[in-house]
C-alpha cells in the first residue's frame, strides 16, 4: 500500500508531499489528486518522482490528497492510497505601525525619546527621523540639533508583512532664545563667543548665529568619521547672522559625502581675557600661497604658546584646500594652505581665520571651555584624548594639528566621543599614492559645554559601555563556544527596561563586550568597574586589563568573598555564594585594588573590555 506524507507548508500556502515508490520494470508515472476536503478532487499533478509540490493553497482551508501509480502512457493504474487530510495554517496579520514621542516641541537642541507602540507580530523596526538620521529598536533616544520641523516614519515588519506610519511635521524644534549681546571691554561677557554643532554633508547648508556679530571670525573643524572618505570643511558667505558650510571631498573622489558631525565657533576679531586671566585672540589673514607659510604675530600678551584653531573662511577658488599651522609660540605662528598632493598647489587668494586660546579650563562667557594640546603623538592610528573636566554629556569639539611634521596633505578626524574622552587620528588623502601612514603631530583641542546651573564638574565621571536601552547588541561577540550561542537585547520586567541576554551552554560559552566597532575600550581614566547581573547558574566575569606587567585578567566568580588566588595572568576574587539566585545583583570593583591583591607591584594602565562565561542577563556595565 502506498503511503502519503505532508511536509510543513512553506509560506503558509505551499505544500510538498512524498510517498513510497514502487518497484516495477515498466515506466511508472505517479498521479497526485487533491482538492478541498469533502469535495471530489479537482486538481492533479503527474510526476515520475516519488514527491510533488503543490501551490496556491488557500490559508485556513483543509485539503484531501491521494496518490496512485500508473504505467506510463497506459490506462493501467493502481488504486488510490488512503486520503491524507491537512489544513493549511493561516498567516498572521501584518503588524500595524504606531509610535509616540516623549515630547514633540522645544528649543534646539531638543532631546527626546520615540517609543514603538505598534501591534501585531514584529521582527524588525526601521525609523526615519527627518534630519537624515535612522534608527532601530523599540525605544529610540534622539537629539535634534538644528531648529526646524521634522517628519518621522516607522516601518514595522513581521511574518505577516510590513506597515509604515509617517507623521508629517511631527517634531517642531524652535531656535533657542537669543542670549545677550557682546558686552563692552575685553572681558568674556555672555555672548563673547558662540559655538554649536551641526550635521553636515556635501550640500551647502546655512548655519545661523543666535546673536549678531559685528566682525565675525569663524572656525569649524574637525569632521567626525561616519563616512571615512578623506574630506574637509568649506566655509563661505560669513555675515553677522551666520555662514554657509559644506563637506568637500578631494578632487580625486566623487565629492558626495555622507552626514558628519561638525563643531563650529564664532567670535569678533580682536582680543579678550577670561576671568582666570587667559587671553583669547581672533583674526583673519588673506593669502594665496600654498604650500608656503606666512608668519602671523599675536596682539594678545600670551604668557605661553596658545592653542590655535584655523580655517579657510572663503570659497573664492573652488579647488579643495585646507589650512595648516606650525611653529606656534607665545608671540605668533605660521599659517598656510595645502591642496591635495596631486594638485599644482597654485590656489587662489582665500581668507584664513584663526582663534588662539591659552590652555586651561574655566568659563568663557556662558560656556565651559577646556583647552589642551596633546604630546607629539597623534598619527594615522587612533589616539585617545581624555578630558580633564567631568561633563554630563559629550562636548562640542574643535581640534587641529598644531604642527606640520608630515609633508603629505592630511586632516584631523574623530570618533567615539563621550562625556570623558574622544579618539582622534590624522587622515591623509590618496590623490598621489595609496600610502596613508602619517608621522606624529601635536594636536590642540577645545571642548565647549553649557555650564548649566551646577557647572560641569558636578556630575559623577564615568563611561557607560552598555545600558541596553538602544535596543542593540553592538559591541558584543561570542569569543568561545560552538553550540549556537546567542546574544539578544530584550525587555526585563524586573528592571522595567532593556537588558542583554546571553544564551549558551553554561561555562563553555563566553561573551565579550568592547566598543561598537570591536576595538578595545582603552579606558585609562577610570578604575571602578560596575555591572548588574541576573544569573541562575555559575558564571565567570573577567575584566580585560593592561598593566605594567602586560595584559592580565581580573576574574570574579560566585564563590566565597574571601576566595582570592593568582594563577599566571589571572587574579581571582569571589563575589559571594548567593548571587546565582536568579535575581538582579549590582557589583562594583576597584580594579586597581583587586590587581594589587595579586600583584602588589603591578600598575593598572587601562581597561579594554568586559567578558563573561555562562548563560544569564547583564546590564549597566560602566567604568568610573
Amino acid at each position: 500500500m502506498l503511503a502519503l506524507a505532508m511536509l510543513q507548508p512553506a509560506l503558509g500556502a505551499d505544500a510538498r508531499l512524498t510517498w513510497s515508490s514502487i518497484t516495477d520494470p515498466r515506466s511508472i508515472t505517479y498521479e497526485l489528486h487533491y482538492g478541498e476536503a469533502g469535495q471530489p478532487p479537482d486538481q492533479q499533478v503527474a510526476t515520475e518522482a516519488s514527491s510533488a509540490s503543490v501551490s496556491d493553497l488557500a490559508e485556513g482551508r483543509s485539503y484531501a490528497f491521494a496518490v496512485r501509480a500508473c504505467v506510463t502512457d497506459s490506462l493501467l493504474c493502481s488504486s488510490f492510497s488512503p486520503q491524507l487530510i491537512a489544513t493549511v495554517p493561516a498567516l498572521p496579520a501584518a503588524p500595524e505601525a504606531a509610535f509616540s514621542a516623549s515630547t514633540r516641541s522645544g528649543e534646539a537642541p531638543l532631546s527626546l525619546v520615540f517609543t514603538d507602540t505598534s501591534s501585531g507580530m514584529i521582527d524588525s523596526r526601521q525609523w526615519t527621523l527627518g534630519d537624515g538620521s535612522t534608527a532601530t529598536g523599540e525605544r529610540v533616544e534622539h537629539r535634534y540639533v538644528q531648529p526646524g520641523t521634522y517628519s518621522v516614519a516607522l516601518t514595522v515588519s513581521g511574518p505577516g508583512g510590513s506597515d509604515t506610519l509617517t507623521r508629517s511635521n511631527y517634531i517642531v524644534v524652535s531656535p533657542p532664545e537669543p542670549g545677550p549681546g557682546p558686552g563692552p571691554g575685553p572681558g568674556p561677557e555672555a555672548g563673547s563667543l558662540e559655538a554649536g554643532e551641526v550635521q553636515l554633508n556635501s550640500d551647502w547648508q546655512w548655519i545661523a548665529f543666535q546673536q549678531a556679530w559685528t566682525d565675525p571670525v569663524v572656525v569649524a573643524r574637525p569632521l567626525s568619521a561616519a563616512d571615512e572618505e578623506p574630506a574637509l570643511v568649506r566655509i563661505d558667505g560669513v555675515t553677522s547672522d551666520g555662514f554657509w558650510a559644506r563637506i568637500q571631498e578631494w578632487d580625486y573622489l566623487d565629492d558626495s559625502h555622507g552626514d558628519e558631525t561638525l563643531g563650529w565657533m564664532v567670535m569678533n576679531a580682536g582680543t579678550l581675557q577670561t576671568d582666570d586671566g587667559r587671553w583669547i585672540e581672533a583674526g583673519r589673514i588673506s593669502t594665496g600661497r600654498p604650500p608656503g607659510f606666512l608668519q602671523q604675530s599675536f596682539s594678545a600678551p600670551f604668557s605661553e604658546p596658545p592653542m590655535v584653531l584655523s580655517a579657510v573662511m572663503s570659497n573664492l577658488d573652488p579647488a579643495p584646500v585646507i589650512s595648516r599651522i606650525r611653529n606656534v609660540d607665545a608671540t605668533g605662528f605660521q599659517i598656510g594652505m595645502r591642496e591635495e598632493e596631486a594638485a599644482d598647489q597654485t590656489h587662489g587668494i582665500e581668507t584664513l581665520s584663526y582663534i588662539a586660546i591659552e590652555p586651561g579650563t574655566g568659563t568663557i562667557g556662558d560656556l565651559w571651555a577646556e583647552v589642551g594640546v596633546t604630546p607629539n603623538a597623534v598619527r594615522h592610528t587612533s589616539y585617545t584624548v581624555a578630558y580633564q573636566s567631568a561633563l554630563t554629556e559629550p562636548p562640542i569639539l574643535l581640534a587641529q594639528m598644531q604642527t606640520t611634521n608630515g609633508g603629505d596633505t592630511a586632516n584631523l578626524r574623530w570618533t567615539f566621543r563621550t562625556n570623558t574622552a574622544v579618539d582622534l587620528w590624522v587622515a591623509e588623502e590618496q590623490s598621489r599614492d595609496d600610502e596613508t601612514r602619517h608621522v606624529n603631530e601635536r594636536v590642540g583641542y577645545l571642548l565647549l559645554a553649557s555650564t548649566g546651573n551646577d557647572g560641569p564638574d558636578q556630575p559623577e565621571p564615568g563611561v557607560t559601555y552598555e545600558d541596553a536601552e538602544d535596543g542593540t547588541t553592538l559591541g558584543w561577540r561570542v569569543y568561545t563556544g560552538s553550540r549556537g550561542e546567542t546574544i539578544s537585547n530584550e525587555t526585563d520586567a524586573d528592571v522595567d527596561g532593556r537588558v542583554i541576554v546571553l544564551n549558551g551552554t553554561g561555562w563553555n560559552s563566553g561573551y565579550h563586550l568592547q566598543r561598537e566597532d570591536g576595538s578595545p575600550w582603552a579606558d585609562a581614566e577610570h578604575v571602578i568597574l560596575e555591572w548588574d547581573l541576573k544569573y541562575a547558574e555559575a558564571f565567570h566575569v573577567y575584566a580585560d586589563i593592561e598593566t605594567s606587567r602586560g595584559q592580565m585578567y581580573l576574574e570574579y566568580t560566585p564563590v566565597d568573598e574571601s576566595s582570592t588566588w593568582v594563577w599566571r595572568e589571572y587574579v581571582h576574587h569571589g563575589l559571594g555564594t548567593t548571587v546565582t539566585d536568579g535575581r538582579w545583583h549590582h557589583f562594583e570593583r576597584d580594579l586597581a585594588a583587586d590587581l594589587a591583591d595579586g600583584y602588589p607591584d603591578a600598575q593598572l594602565e587601562r581597561v579594554n573590555g568586559f567578558l563573561i562565561r555562562g548563560s544569564g542577563r547583564v546590564d549597566n556595565i560602566r567604568m568610573r
